[in-house]
């Protein structure tokens, strides 16, 4: 997969991701709104509803008091009994007297003749008797009234039918009902409004109209239905619109730009690297060492190796990675737990057949290293193992020189890696005491050429015969550099000229046969 197309596939992968969640998001915010809208109508609803329930609290107790007077006429006695009960009332606006269909006097007209006589069908018959007439026109101390009258025994009591109205906001539709056994009975409002089912979660989050509330006076069978009315709210549902818009693009927005930046690290090669140390997926593969004059197989440099669903990590990419993590150390065990348990399956290897592991030189600072003795790990590999440091600052400190040289006083061997390169110079040379000196590639891939560099070659190979090393050449490519190198008294060389590196298996394979 190309660097575009990995590419185009983070941006789509990303892409699809936030329209889910944006799409998630609207439809969860406008079902929060929603629900919450639905909350303050159903505080509303209990609201009117206990009032509802003190109207008809308040009635039941004035009839009842009423009622228990058993007075037959309307003496001065009795319409001033009826004014003190009508005074200390909150709701009633006239209480009348009633023998049959005659009302014979009311607080606000008193004793009226004639009687009055007639009257029309109730409206509702409740279960405790009380009977409602609605839409009376009344004429209470010289005003006209749309009442609403209710009548038990020989009294009836007068209401204001636009007391309802004064409870329920502008913006609601709403119903009274009745509940008589199991029959639903209409009182005001909308009818068959209350009909409308409950909303379930699933309608909060499809739809973003009203939904009706229903509330119950269990004492008295009242029930309340409530809906906001959308005509009476296209401002307020506008505005409810955008910002359910507007909010999911803003979450899609924010999810499409930490999601794109958790892919490309989790793409990167630094998240490769790191999830492959924890799943202990690199392998090895081994480069053989050969001497120059004999062309035989001394030893091999054990290679770490990485691949993933993904393809390969150059060893340039992951090993730069590794050492600044603090996982230096538990890699190169890992790696040469594997690399011992493997070459001990190749048959007649001699007991000087050396095995090169490189070190990070953290580790030998931090006494990581010693691991390798402390544990009984140098047993494991019972020929001879070499360990390949890179020249650094941090090799400087007595604490790791006395490192290297408990490592060597049990018989692990030195090589300094990229001899010439990097933090190098003879008097740290002499300090840590090595077997061996590495001459890295590059002075060896100018060598045809007779650069400058190729020809400090001489000098290093002057130095490791002053201070007793053994050289091994690195990335030699073709004979020519091979017999330079021999004759300059170079020991041993490693590169394509005479093996590139190979698995297990491959090594196996081509020691046998040979």
């Amino acid at each position: 997969m190309t660097a575009r197309i990995r590419k185009i596939s983070l941006y789509f992968k990303a892409s699809l991701v936030a329209i889910f969640i944006t799409t998630l998001s609207y439809f969860s915010i406008q079902g929060a709104v929603g629900f919450y809208l639905w909350q303050e109508q159903d505080k509303d609803v209990r609201r009117i509803m206990t009032t509802v329930s003190e109207v008809h609290n308040e009635v039941i107790d004035v009839l009842e008091k009423l009622n228990q007077l058993e007075l037959k006429t309307c003496s001065d006695a009795h319409n001033l009994m009826m004014r003190k009960l009508l005074f200390t009332s909150n709701f009633i606006k006239d209480i009348g007297y009633l023998e049959g269909n005659t009302l014979f006097c009311t607080t606000g007209k008193g004793r009226l003749t004639p009687p009055f006589t007639g009257g029309r069908t109730p409206s509702l018959v409740t279960n405790e008797g009380l009977k409602f007439w609605r839409h009376i026109k009344l004429i209470i101390l010289d005003n006209s009234y749309v009442s609403l009258v209710i009548r038990k025994g020989n009294y009836n009591l007068v209401l204001h039918e636009d007391a309802m109205h004064q409870l329920i906001e502008d913006g609601y539709d709403w119903e009274l009902v009745y509940q008589k056994h199991q029959e639903v009975i209409h009182f005001a409002g909308e009818e068959e409004l209350y009909s409308i089912p409950e909303p379930t979660l699933w309608d909060f989050l499809s739809s973003g109209d009203s939904h009706i509330v229903k509330r119950c006076d269990d004492q008295n069978a009242f029930c309340l239905g409530v809906k906001l009315n959308p005509e009476r709210m296209e401002d307020e549902s506008a505005v409810l619109g955008l910002f359910t818009v507007a909010t999911s693009l803003l979450v899609g927005l924010f999810t499409y730009i930490i999601c794109l930046k958790a892919l490309r690290y989790l793409y990167s090669n630094h998240h490769r690297v790191y999830k492959a140390i924890s799943d202990d997926s690199f392998h090895c593969v081994y480069q053989p060492i050969v001497d120059l004059k004999t062309e035989k197989i001394i030893g091999v440099e054990m290679l770490a190796r990485l691949n993933d669903r993904r393809g390969k990590i150059t060893p340039d990419e992951f090993i730069p990675v590794i050492a600044q993590s603090d996982h230096t150390w538990s890699f190169t065990k890992n790696m040469l737990k594997k690399a011992v348990s493997e070459l001990r399956q190749v048959e007649n290897l001699p007991t000087d057949f050396k095995l090169n592991v490189n070190i990070f030189p953290s580790d030998i600072n931090k006494k990581s290293i010693l691991d390798l003795i402390t544990k009984g790990k140098v047993s494991e590999f019972d020929r001879v193992l070499v360990l390949e440091v890179t020249e650094s600052e941090e090799l400087e400190d007595s604490s790791s020189l006395n490192q290297l040289r408990v490592l060597r006083e049990e018989g692990i061997q030195i090589a300094i890696d990229d001899f010439g390169t990097g933090y190098s110079n003879l008097h740290q040379l002499r300090k840590m005491n090595a077997h061996i000196l590495k001459i890295d590639r590059s002075f060896i891939q100018e060598m045809e050429d007779a650069s400058i560099r190729s020809s400090l070659i001489e000098h290093i190979v002057a130095i490791a015969k002053q201070e007793g090393l053994f050289l091994v050449a690195e990335g030699i490519e073709n004979s020519i550099q091979h017999n330079i190198l021999r004759d300059m008294g170079v020991e041993y060389g490693q590169g394509w000229a005479f093996y590139r590196e190979m698995t297990l298996d491959e090594f196996k394979t081509m020691w046998e046969s040979s």
